[in-house]
Formats: C-alpha cells, sequence, structure tokens
C-alpha cells in the first residue's frame, strides 16, 4: 500500500492489466508516479506472445483478442489529451470524465500547442464517417455509441438498433477504439459536431459539419488542448466537459461496504472479468455513504452512470436495502 513509484519498461499487453498494475501506487492516498517507457521495439515481445497464442486452431480466437487489446493499448501511449480522461473513456466512466482533466499526467502539465492542421487522408475519410455516422444515427446517440457503431461493434444493444443498416458501420474497425474516441472528440473540439443535452449527452452534425458533408469545406482539427497551467491555482479543464456538484457523504458503513465488494465479486465472476471492471472501491465506498434507496438517487453517486445503473443497479438495490 506505500508503492510510491510504478515504472513499465515495456508495454503491458492491454489497458486494463495497465490499469490494474499502476493501481498498486498509492494506495495509501499519499502521491505517487507512475511511468511507462515505450519504442516501438517493444512491440517485439507482445507480438511473440499474440503469436504463441496463434499456435492452433483453438487459439486463433484469443490471438485475434490479443491483438485487438493490444491496438488498443497504443491508443492509449499515442493520446494527444488528458491520460486520465482517456482511461475514463476506455471504460466508460462518465461520471468521473465529469470532473475534468487530471492536470497532473505528462498530457495535462506540458501539452501540445493547439494548433489547427489538415488530416491525412485516412484520418480525412474517418472524420467524414464520423459525420456520416452522427447524421444516420438522427442525434439519438452519444460519443460511446458513435464509436461502436464505426468500429463494428456486435453487441447486443448495437444488434438492436439495427447500427449493422448504419453504411458506415466498422469502417473504422482497424482503428482502436481509443483512438477512434480521440478522433470524435477532436471533431467536438474543432466544431463539427455539437453535444445536445446533460443528463444523456448526445452528438449532432454542426453547420460546419454539414458543409464538410456537402463538400464545400475540408476538415482542419486542433491538435491538442490549450493549457491553462499559467493561470494560478486554476487546473487545466477540457472545453465541453460539465463540472459536476457531487453530494456530499456520510462515512462509508464498513458492513454495507464489505456487503458491497462480495456483490462485486459475484458479478465479476458472472461475467467473466476482473472486479475493477464492475466497480472501483471508491464507488462501492460511496455507495455505503451516500446509501441509495431508488435508482434515480443511485444514479448521483460518482462512479455509476446510465450503462452501469441499469445493469447492476437492481441488485445493488437490494443489497443496500437489506442492508438498512
Amino acid at each position: 500500500s506505500d508503492v510510491r513509484l510504478v515504472v513499465h519498461f515495456d508495454i503491458p499487453g492491454s489497458v486494463e492489466a495497465y490499469y490494474q498494475e499502476v493501481g498498486r501506487a498509492g494506495r495509501d492516498g499519499r502521491p505517487a508516479a507512475c511511468v511507462l517507457l515505450f519504442h516501438e521495439r517493444d512491440l517485439a515481445t507482445q507480438e511473440y506472445f499474440i503469436q504463441q497464442a496463434s499456435n492452433d486452431a483453438e487459439g486463433a480466437e484469443r490471438a485475434k483478442r490479443m491483438k485487438t487489446l493490444l491496438q488498443e493499448m497504443l491508443g492509449y501511449v499515442s493520446v494527444p489529451t488528458c491520460r486520465q480522461l482517456a482511461i475514463l473513456d476506455y471504460f466508460s466512466d462518465q461520471a468521473e470524465r465529469a470532473l475534468g482533466p487530471c492536470g497532473l499526467c505528462d498530457r495535462c502539465v506540458a501539452p501540445a500547442p493547439r494548433l489547427s492542421r489538415e488530416v491525412s487522408c485516412e484520418d480525412a475519410d474517418s472524420a467524414k464517417a464520423v459525420l456520416e455516422t452522427v447524421t444516420w444515427c438522427r442525434s439519438r446517440f452519444g460519443v460511446s455509441r458513435i464509436v461502436e457503431i464505426l468500429r463494428g461493434s456486435r453487441s447486443k444493444a448495437m444488434q438492436e438498433y439495427g447500427a449493422e443498416g448504419c453504411p458506415t458501420y466498422g469502417t473504422c474497425r482497424t482503428r482502436s477504439k481509443l483512438s477512434v474516441t480521440g478522433l470524435v472528440k477532436d471533431l467536438i473540439d474543432s466544431g463539427y459536431l455539437q453535444v445536445d443535452g446533460t443528463e444523456y449527452p448526445t452528438l449532432d452534425v454542426t453547420h460546419k459539419g454539414q458543409e464538410v458533408l456537402q463538400g464545400i469545406s475540408t476538415i482542419l482539427l486542433k491538435q491538442a488542448e490549450t493549457s491553462q497551467s499559467d493561470v494560478p491555482g486554476k487546473k487545466p479543464f477540457r472545453e465541453g466537459v460539465m463540472a459536476v456538484v457531487i453530494p456530499k457523504a456520510s462515512p462509508a458503513d464498513p458492513q454495507l461496504f464489505e456487503r458491497l465488494k462480495q456483490l462485486r465479486t459475484e458479478l465479476a465472476e458472472e461475467e467473466g472479468v476482473a472486479a475493477f471492471l464492475i466497480f472501483h472501491d471508491k464507488t462501492l465506498k460511496a455507495i455505503a455513504g451516500h446509501k441509495p434507496v431508488t435508482p434515480a438517487a443511485l444514479m448521483e453517486v460518482p462512479g455509476i452512470g446510465a450503462l452501469k445503473a441499469e445493469r447492476y443497479g437492481r441488485r445493488v438495490l437490494e443489497v443496500v436495502n437489506g442492508a438498512e
């Protein structure tokens, strides 16, 4: 619990692995640092593991999954904006993301100058596909759903939405989730897309974006965020990120916290994922402090978004109400 520094000499095989490993730093609540060293040559180790996994027919699917996870990790390495926001985007933690950039990572402390640039042909095609996807969706979806459509997600939700009928479905499947998400947000920051709504934000194409679709203009994207670190006592923040007021909670009920941890273990086993992907400890402590008794109250707890409330809310409330 007193680890002050975590150094990755080689790139991890996935964002999940990286997140779990850096999470060992600063568990005692004191400041800690994480360093990731990377060079393209380092990929040889991970590619070797992927090759080993694909040696037999049964391992082919596993190797494919490993390759996808590695691409996601590469997207994180090259992300031009706040690294904490990139992690939160990856895990779709919108409640935490609403708090804005961390102000501590290398991207926040020394961001690249924010300059307009013409995009490459590949990025231009992908950017246009983003605009076409938002248009096809008729402003029904937010960033996460748009990214899923572009990357050809075959999730149950996407099938129910009829996403395969979208002309741009899967056009960005070779790009990482972080890369496509970053492109969508660059289009927002550059004025080609706008975010409507606060509780359930959706995307819409602006007049500027319509001109691109009509062939009247080309796309110019802003490379990185403007630093506000020169303003004394003020953290950098991202345009379009809404600050939220988190209700003050009572100290976490230790018995309820343990019950919630047990529920998290059960949910993780049922879904075959790591427990921290279900809920973070701090989210469980917040629930144990707030003790929400209704779905609406549960949604006010930091770390509980619409997706998690829908997926796990009933069982969480059963534990909370049963503990009263």
